[in-house]
């Protein structure tokens, strides 16, 4: 199992490297956002909770965003080069796609955050892990839901056709809005916030918030971790039901 899922990780891997405009989602975009946040911070001299929420937040919406697109993006480039049939007509499972992309989506994050949280450091006097352990949780949170994301937007694609990939770029801005990752909840729209309210992501944020802000974090946490464990379940049952379906139609062959 592990050696089918490294394929799916490998594959990810020799892509990023050998193309510099898909590197630059790990190294460039990540880096763009927290510089634009962090000197914008300093010219308005923004109060430490003005700092939590907008550095804080783009250390979420980044990590989220390279999180999704570790899963997408590994259906996406077969879809691209006219190969899913063969990746998903091999002996690999479903499992092993979701274990594979969704581990380079986490180490391509992971190392995205280690770099920015140095140079936020360095420049910002801000550092993420002071959250301490609820920053963990939050952005386990974070990575589950944007692969439980993911794997919906994948469903589409496989049994709808390419008019769903634009999903890919949509969604991220739709839930980083919705998810209230630069502001409180309490500002969105009151026809809004409900919508907020069954996101997984916006407790994780609120979590590591809170703590960074002395507040109490951990029904925040724990409601997250309730509604991720819906989430994955119904987009892993969705993209399994999708594959099968779209190799019984042949629609798997015209992607």
């Amino acid at each position: 199992m592990l050696e089918r899922a490294y394929a799916f990780f490998y594959k990810q891997w020799l892509k990023t490297v050998r193309g510099w405009a898909e590197s630059a989602w790990i190294t460039v975009y990540p880096l763009v956002a927290l510089f634009t946040a962090g000197f914008f911070l300093q010219f308005v001299k923004g109060d430490p909770t003005a700092v939590v929420y907008l550095i804080g937040g783009t250390f979420a919406w980044n990590f989220y965003n390279l999180c999704q697109k570790g899963v997408t993006y590994g259906l996406l480039y077969d879809v691209w080069d006219h190969c899913l049939k063969h990746s998903m007509t091999s002996t690999a499972t479903v499992f092993d796609f979701v274990l594979g992309n969704a581990a380079f989506g986490f180490v391509t994050a992971l190392f995205s955050f280690a770099v920015s949280d140095v140079l936020s450091i360095i420049f910002f006097h801000f550092d993420m892990l002071s959250a301490g352990p609820v920053l963990f949780v939050s952005f386990l949170i974070i990575l589950l839901y944007s692969i439980a994301e993911a794997l919906v937007i994948n469903s589409l694609v496989v049994l709808k056709g390419y008019q769903f990939v634009s999903l890919t770029w949509i969604l991220t801005g739709i839930v980083m809005v919705l998810s209230a990752v630069y502001y409180p909840v309490e500002v969105l729209p009151p026809l809004v916030q409900p919508i907020s309210a069954i996101l997984p992501t916006t407790y994780a944020i609120e979590a590591f918030r809170n703590a960074m802000l002395g507040k109490e974090f951990v029904s925040d946490a724990a409601t997250g971790l309730v509604l991720l464990i819906i989430y994955a379940l119904a987009s892993m049952a969705l993209f399994s039901y999708a594959i099968k379906r779209s190799k019984r139609t042949g629609f798997l062959t015209k992607l």
